[in-house]
């Protein structure tokens, strides 16, 4: 907050001046001072800097205070105000996609808003950020229990971006943003957990195809081949994304299906890519292309049409997921019998507990196909470039944290560099 230190005259008789001293944003900010002849006006200046959350500069205490010009700041807007304004902004930018800015909207109606929508910009702090962060660990969660770590770590870096947005119209630096030389980590943050990717070996993959319905089967084979995201493989069109070659096919990713179910672009630059496929995914587009005319969709839902993600997961891939997890010898417990009407079939939920290998023992999402196709291309020498490149992603940073692990040395290679070092060892000694 800002302070008020007398200083005595330099001059013999001379009167007192006062000086005035905060810093922009409080603790951590950089440091303003103004120096005043009065005590009146000097409290008129820190009560000016207070009532801007010390969001002010020297100079504009000055202009305000001393008369120079009126205090005529426009009054800085709620969170819940500027809401629409940033929205606005990241429509505008060209990377940003419209799928994206929706998902910014709905973070911000449901994780910011309830708590810190009254707030103005100028009066969000580190202390008001931790008391919001408190209250959204405790907030109830869609699938019981509270809100995951990883929910509430995306929440709040939508808040640090509606707030670096603001800058440097509303603020003059992000109230939130790391000082330099302070820890990493902000208190009251969780930590980020480790992403959990599942690569299926190729009997898992086997027992999973052989419990897939055939038109699953296709985008499960053509996933596996690729590594394309489901909603690239599902807008691909005859005569338009696919070119067959004398030993395969080039798949030509242009267009994205969205979450709100529009057809746009990928999700980055780097996703616009081609893709080569072998004879295998070849023949299988090739089948999917028969009677269709240029245009029309490769895949389609079983009543025709584009196929809806949701629909696909809940009617087709968990189904086919929890048959591939039953054990033919060892089947779940049947489930009650009614006292009328037909009994039900098994929930997804409902499957084998036995250790026999002939049915799966983790249950992937449709997105770990993509992820066992990583680890096959790492598997034949494939560098991280490579991988990312082939796969769409915007960074290679998003490739090592995924699947930098694949590249560890086999052990065999690990005790080769054992037995080297206790070779030059023993030449030393």
């Amino acid at each position: 907050m800002a302070s008020i230190r007398e200083r005595p005259s330099t001059t013999k008789g001379g009167l007192p001046s006062y000086r005035v001293e905060w810093r922009i944003g409080g603790r951590g900010g950089k440091p303003q001072s103004v120096t005043l002849p009065t005590r009146d006006l000097a409290e008129a200046a820190a009560a000016l800097a207070k009532s801007r959350s010390h969001h002010i500069t020297d100079t504009e205490v000055y202009q305000v205070v001393l008369g120079l010009t009126p205090d005529s700041t426009p009054q800085c807007p709620t969170l819940a105000e500027w809401r629409d304004d940033y929205l606005t902004q990241r429509r505008k930018e060209l990377d940003v996609q419209s799928d994206t800015v929706a998902g910014y909207a709905k973070v911000i109606d449901l994780r910011i808003l309830p708590y810190l929508g009254h707030y103005r910009l100028d009066q969000i702090n580190g202390d008001l950020r931790r008391e919001w962060l408190d209250w959204l660990a405790k907030q109830p969660s869609r699938r019981g229990g509270t809100l995951s770590d990883g929910t509430i770590r995306i929440a709040h870096g939508v808040l640090h971006n509606l707030l670096d947005a603001a800058v440097p119209r509303w603020l003059p630096a992000n109230p939130l943003a790391r000082r330099p030389g302070s820890r990493k980590r902000t208190a009251g943050l969780p930590r980020a957990g480790r992403y959990d990717a599942v690569f299926l070996t190729p009997q898992e993959l086997q027992i999973l195809r052989n419990n897939c319905p055939p038109r699953l089967r296709d985008l499960v084979d053509v996933d596996v081949a690729t590594g394309l995201r489901l909603g690239e493989l599902l807008v691909l069109r005859v005569g338009h994304d696919v070119t067959f070659t004398s030993g395969g096919c080039v798949i030509h990713v242009r267009r994205a299906l969205k979450k709100d179910g529009r057809i746009g672009k990928p999700k980055s630059r780097r996703s616009i890519r081609d893709v080569d496929a072998g004879a295998n995914t070849a023949a299988i587009l090739r089948r999917l292309s028969e009677g269709k005319r240029r245009g029309d969709l490769l895949f389609t839902a079983p009543r025709g049409g584009m196929w809806v993600p949701s629909n696909l997961n809940r009617r087709y891939w968990r189904p086919a997921v929890a048959a591939a997890m039953r054990c033919a010898e060892h089947p779940p417990p049947p489930p009650p019998k009614p006292k009328s009407g037909p009994t039900r079939g098994w929930r997804p939920d409902e499957v084998s507990t036995c250790d026999c290998p002939t049915r799966l023992h983790r249950a992937p999402r449709f997105h770990d196909l993509r992820h066992t196709h990583v680890s096959a291309c790492v598997a034949d020498g494939w560098d991280q470039l490579r991988v990312r490149d082939r796969v769409g992603h915007d960074s290679i940073q998003t490739t090592i944290d995924i699947y930098g692990h694949l590249w560890r040395p086999p052990a065999e290679q690990l005790d080769s560099l054992e037995r080297l070092l206790l070779l030059a060892a023993d030449e030393e000694a």
